[in-house]
């Protein structure tokens, strides 16, 4: 099949979807199964993969998805426990008692409900926590209920940058992203936002304090004869767990702890572990358990079944070289001029920087590495490398014949990885992450690049690599 036609397949695909869901024709989910599946249906009635073929696309979409499809299912349910039980009801209420009749306390109240309720990343949680609580008292001081809904949505927004918000969302688009990692880069941006409902919390406390003295002094007097000081009800919720709050408080504080420090455990079995624990803790039958289940089931399932869906369609399209070749149509089109090309013979100096590249083939034809030479700040050299692809899937035997490509790929890799190993790299970094220790290396100081300083890691990852494909060799009928 020619790169045009692929293109105009993988288009046609995504133009359908969008169309659909702009039309309010059918659920994102739907949409992204259905068509994905349609394409694969012209593939192989077309004889260009099988259903076998397809089977294993959709496998490897759903390695990338998966992950965050159970982060999401987990998440959901860990605070919707937290909910239930009462926890963060019995929050709110002392926190309400503390500001009283203070029109600039209930502003800023307002920020930290919706940062509580905000938690699990989820708009609908948040406003279900917040509006509701908060509303008949933005009512009784005359407070324009349309700032209530500003304040729970700019507090709240802080929130989404949490490594199982839209951080975890992006491994959808590149498994090797950490969202840990990713969340920990947003702070600055993070704290930026909170400033920002601060001072406009701050801003509409002043204003609405003048406007309604009047309605602040009745507060103020029913306040004073014990309007305020009532316990939280739960006649209303037989799930609520009063008795438990300070076990559920002490869990809810161990979790935020340990999704914000425990970086070598990924997120969703974080969530999973927690899950299980707070429904232990707070349920002890079996039914109580799957009613619990059960309430946060439709919550919980429509995330999961958007995100397999994707999983669907981004392993149809990038398995098929889709996603390539729609690339290579648009750069097809835009105009641009070539100022030079580079070789392995001549390298590119940019002021003190020289950079060396090696064509390093085997991932793919004409997989390039990179050696970064630089001065630190006592005048020595460092070699930062870069390695431009390590990943042995695509140099199994059969996928390299299913693509047409040359199995001479696989010896060009080898002999590759033997003869880098003599280059000196002060700095190694291969094409992810998780091919190393990067992760591990961050030091708090994000200018600080000496932990990652170790010659002998460049050719012990060189030579990891090139073991790992011997293995996956192994299986099939080329022989080094």
């Amino acid at each position: 099949m020619s790169g045009t036609l692929v293109g105009i397949l993988g288009f046609a695909c995504i133009v359908a979807i969008v169309v659909t869901l702009f039309k309010s024709k059918t659920l994102p989910s739907i949409a992204f199964i259905v068509f994905p599946m349609i394409l694969a249906l012209v593939l192989v009635l077309g004889k260009y993969y099988t259903w076998e073929d397809i089977a294993s696309l959709i496998k490897s979409g759903f390695s990338s998805t998966g992950p965050t499809a159970a982060l999401f299912v987990f998440s959901v349910l860990y605070f919707g426990i937290m909910t239930d039980a009462g926890m963060f009801d019995v929050i709110i209420g002392k926190l309400m008692l503390l500001v009283k009749d203070s029109v600039v306390g209930v502003c800023i109240m307002t920020c930290i409900i919706a940062l509580i309720g905000h938690l699990d990343g989820a708009y609908n949680t948040t406003y279900l926590i917040a509006i509701p609580t908060l509303a008949p008292l933005y009512k009784r001081l005359n407070i324009d209920r349309r700032s209530l809904v500003l304040l729970v949505s700019l507090a709240a927004a802080p929130m989404t940058a949490m490594a199982w918000g839209q951080p975890a969302k992006m491994t959808v688009f590149d498994p090797s992203i950490d969202p840990v990692v990713m969340a920990s880069s947003l702070y600055p941006v993070v704290a930026i936002m909170l400033g920002l409902a601060v001072v406009t919390s701050l801003g509409f406390g002043y204003y609405y304090s003048k406007k309604n003295a009047s309605e602040i002094a009745l507060l103020r007097k029913s306040f004073e004869n014990g309007g305020g000081s009532q316990k939280v009800d739960f006649s209303d919720n037989p799930l609520a767990r009063p008795k438990l709050f300070w076990a559920n408080f002490a869990l809810f504080l161990g979790s935020l702890a340990c999704f914000m420090f425990m970086t070598g455990v990924k997120t969703y079995v974080l969530f999973m572990v927690f899950s299980c624990a707070a429904l232990l803790l707070n349920y002890h039958t079996q039914k109580e358990q799957s009613q619990i289940i059960r309430k946060h089931s439709a919550t919980m399932l429509a995330p999961a079944i958007l995100f397999l869906g994707i999983g669907i369609m981004v392993g149809i399209l990038n398995g098929t070289g889709m996603v390539t070749a729609m690339v290579d149509a648009v750069l097809g089109i835009v105009p641009y001029e070539t100022d030079c090309f580079y070789e392995d013979e001549t390298p590119i100096v940019m002021g003190d920087v020289v950079i060396r590249t090696r064509l390093s083939a085997g991932h793919t034809p004409g997989t390039t590495s990179f050696f970064v030479e630089m001065k630190d700040e006592e005048g020595k050299t460092v070699v930062w490398g870069m390695h431009g692809g390590v990943g042995i899937n695509t140099m199994n035997t059969d996928y390299l014949q299913k693509v047409r490509l040359p199995l001479s790929l696989q010896e060009d890799f080898f002999r590759g990885c033997e003869e880098m190993k003599s280059i000196h790299v002060d700095i190694c970094t291969p094409s992810h992450p998780s091919h190393s220790d990067m992760l591990e290396r961050i030091p708090e100081d994000r200018n600080d690049y000496r932990p990652f300083v170790d010659e002998g890691k460049w050719p012990a990852f060189l030579e990891e690599r090139a073991e790992s494909l011997r293995k996956v060799l192994e299986r099939g009928v080329y022989q080094r």
